[in-house]
């Protein structure tokens, strides 16, 4: 089961999905929590990603043999920008999973993302 964390406006959901499966997922999302993320936060990853020219960011690490890939999707009005990262880590993924954690309640699972080996995080 995989984290998915969907924001609509300025509501949340936050669940548990299943991310491999042969024709269609026979378990169902598993919630997580619900609520709202704060309107600062959400400037604060529209900033980020005014400063990336692209529509998508790819990184791959070829030196790691399993492990998972790990996708942000964002789309807002003019901005359509989607992180993929397979076994790697990337610096504004990294500030947008720590924003929407600050919107996750203490008592609940925080979003990760895939640190590089020798990084500290």
């Amino acid at each position: 089961m995989q984290p998915v964390f969907r924001v609509t406006g300025t509501r949340y959901v936050y669940t548990l999905e299943q991310n491999s499966f042969y024709g269609s997922p026979d378990k169902k999302p598993e919630a997580v929590c619900e609520g709202t993320v704060r309107n600062s936060s959400i400037d604060s990853i529209l900033s980020i990603l005014s400063n990336i020219n692209d529509s998508i960011v790819y990184k791959t690490n070829t030196a790691v043999m399993s492990g998972g890939v790990h996708t942000i999707s964002v789309r807002y009005n003019k901005i359509h920008l989607t992180f993929r990262l397979h076994n790697h880590s990337d610096p504004d993924a990294e500030k947008i999973v720590d924003i929407l954690n600050s919107n996750i309640p203490e008592d609940k699972q925080k979003l990760r993302l895939f640190v590089c080996p020798g990084e500290n995080k």
